[in-house]
């Protein structure tokens, strides 16, 4: 039983020492940026507010989707070319 104890031990030490060698290399975390985010309705979302040539909107914000959709109002709203 002491074996398998001291085994298990020996097996988290070498796993984990990489990790910490990584960590240690890395340095403490930083913030790159952040946004102030606006609950939308029904509060199951968030909205970020951008400003695209001079004119400021909300936007939902969505990390589930690999792709952005305006609506045709406000890409000329806004003065953007359209791509489809």
């Amino acid at each position: 039983m002491r074996f398998h104890i001291l085994a298990f031990t020996a097996v988290i030490v070498l796993c984990t020492a990489p990790a910490q060698a990584q960590q240690s290399a890395c340095g403490p975390l930083t913030r790159a940026f952040s946004l102030d985010l606006t609950p939308g309705p029904g509060g199951g979302r968030y909205a970020v507010t951008i400003t695209v040539n001079g004119q400021q909107k909300q936007f939902l914000l969505s990390t589930g989707s690999p792709n952005s959709r305006l609506a045709r109002r406000v890409v000329n709203e806004l003065k953007l070319s359209q791509r489809s």
